[in-house]
C-alpha cells in the first residue's frame, strides 16, 4: 500500500482567505470613498473662500462694464489655481476642480454687495458651505433654491441638511463688497 502525502491548503482554507481578503477590500474602498467625499468638500470650500475674498477685496474697484464679478476675477486673474472659467452667452462661472460652478454677480437689490451660486455641488458640500463659519468674510445671508428656511447667517445642521437635499440644490451666498479701510 501507498500512502500518499499531499502538502498545501484544502479549498474550504483558500475560500476562508478569499472571504477575509474581499471584507479587507470593501471596508478600504469605504474608508477611500470617505476621504474622497471629504477631500471634495475641502477643495469647494477652499476655492470658494478664495474666490469671495477676491471679489470681496476687488469690490471696491467693481466697473459694471465688467458685466459681473466672476468677469472681473477672470479678467484681473485673481481665482485659484486648477478653477477654469466658462462662458455662455451672456453668463460666466466658474468651474471648481470638482465640478461644481460658481458665479459671481452684483446683488441688484444692495450696491454694496455680491452674490455667490454654487451649482452642481454635492449635497454634502452644499451642508458644509451652507454651516461654515463665513463671518470673517462680511456674509449677509445663505439660502438654496430648494428651501427659504436658510436665509440666515448661521444655519442649523438640520435645516441646512435639509435644504441641501434632492437633485439640482443651488446654493446663494450674499456678502458684503468692499473690504478696504477707506471704503468702508
Amino acid at each position: 500500500m501507498h500512502i500518499i502525502n499531499e502538502k498545501g491548503r484544502s479549498m474550504i482554507e483558500m475560500l476562508g482567505v478569499l472571504a477575509i481578503i474581499g471584507v479587507l477590500t470593501v471596508g478600504s474602498l469605504s474608508i477611500i470613498g470617505k476621504a474622497r467625499q471629504q477631500y471634495t468638500i475641502t477643495q469647494i470650500l477652499n476655492e470658494t473662500t478664495t474666490l469671495v475674498s477676491s471679489a470681496r477685496k476687488m469690490a471696491c474697484d467693481y466697473d459694471d462694464a465688467y458685466g459681473s464679478y466672476t468677469n472681473m476675477l477672470y479678467r484681473s486673474d485673481a481665482y485659484p489655481e486648477g478653477v477654469t472659467f466658462k462662458k455662455e452667452g451672456d453668463s460666466a462661472s466658474f468651474v471648481l476642480s470638482s465640478d461644481a460652478e460658481i458665479a459671481i454677480d452684483a446683488d441688484g437689490e444692495n450696491n454694496s454687495a455680491f452674490k455667490v451660486t454654487l451649482s452642481n455641488i454635492p449635497a454634502s458640500a452644499c451642508v458644509a458651505v451652507l454651516t461654515s463659519d463665513w463671518n470673517t468674510n462680511g456674509l449677509i445671508s445663505a439660502a438654496t433654491n430648494q428651501s427659504s428656511e436658510a436665509k440666515v447667517k448661521v444655519v442649523d445642521l438640520d435645516v441646512a441638511a435639509t435644504a441641501c437635499a434632492g437633485e439640482g440644490a443651488e446654493l446663494i451666498l450674499t456678502f458684503t463688497g468692499c473690504t478696504r479701510a477707506d471704503q468702508e
